[in-house]
């Protein structure tokens, strides 16, 4: 499978089966999911899985394509990264190394917020905070008919994606525009419906145990200082000044954050606060109202 430096060597067997087979063998060893063989090669030859069979051989330039995408991903390279998109809430996300790949897990929280936004007449004014590729709004965009967008990032780069990924997936009328900020630094003090974030909140003391695919993604992205949790006390302390009265706050947590995160929504008087678990059981999304008082404490 390997040569004398390093290079994975080209399958022998050009058949369908050969190459899963090849593809298999080569990402053994890596945090490759099961099906990603599969996801591979119907990128390689552009049709959907349930038309692989249809294929008897690939050709050489397709074999080359093939042991170029295996080659990236044995080191680390995300496949979302190699493809330049992931599939995200039923749209089509581009991505790329200035972002974060959009997890399953936040599809949970643009459930919930979409529900939300779709039980009420009005128009909602929404905040996306730390919106990277602009998923989150483009769910909400794409899913919500009264809606006025506000998507926030500290990284140029991820805000030109986000603008991009806007452009593409949003209709003509959905209100929409990206501001590049530090969370509310840059943003005129005004009062949204909803506060919406899935913010970095790994520990940096936990960054050892973290793959070389995660790893491979902008660590401004990732880790939310020692602890994990210095967004969250940013977000807890402002967010009371830019939500209206009754106004909600939406956040994805990290699995064992859920206690710290409610405290500092307590503390900064935010009311009605829930604790949502994710698809494996595990608490992944803070809730929580803004009362009607605008008095509010700093942490």
């Amino acid at each position: 499978m390997y040569n004398d430096d390093n290079l994975i060597l080209l399958p022998t067997d050009k058949s369908i089966n050969g190459i899963l087979h090849y593809i298999k063998q080569a990402l053994q060893y890596t945090d490759a999911d099961k099906a990603e063989p599969y996801w591979l090669l119907c990128h390689v030859l552009s049709c959907s899985r349930s038309e692989l069979q249809q294929f008897d051989f690939l050709d050489d330039s397709q074999i080359v394509k093939v042991q170029e995408i295996v080659q990236s991903r044995t080191t680390g390279i995300p496949l979302d990264y190699i493809f330049g998109n992931t599939n995200f809430y039923g749209l089509d996300i581009q991505v790329n190394p200035d972002v974060l790949i959009p997890r399953m897990e936040t599809e949970l929280l643009c459930e919930w917020v979409i529900k939300y936004i779709n039980n009420t007449d009005k128009t909602v004014t929404v905040l996306d905070l730390c919106t990277g590729s602009g998923c989150i709004s483009a769910a909400i965009g794409s899913y919500c008919n009264n809606v006025i967008l506000t998507a926030t990032d500290i990284s140029s780069q991820a805000c030109l994606l986000a603008r991009q990924n806007l452009q593409n997936l949003l209709k003509d009328n959905v209100d929409w525009q990206i501001v590049l900020s530090d969370l509310f630094d840059s943003i005129p003090l005004q009062k949204y419906d909803i506060i919406v974030s899935n913010p970095p909140y790994i520990a940096k003391k936990d960054k050892s145990k973290l793959s070389q695919e995660v790893l491979n993604q902008p660590s401004i992205a990732l880790f939310g200082g020692d602890d994990g949790l210095d967004i969250y006390r940013r977000v807890a302390n402002q967010a009371f000044n830019y939500l209206k009265n009754g106004g909600m706050l939406a956040l994805e947590i990290g699995y064992n954050q859920a206690n710290c995160v409610v405290e500092l929504l307590r503390y900064n008087k935010f009311e009605n606060i829930e604790v949502i678990k994710d698809y494996s059981g595990l608490d992944r999304i803070v809730v929580a109202n803004k009362n009607t008082t605008e008095v509010c404490c700093k942490i």
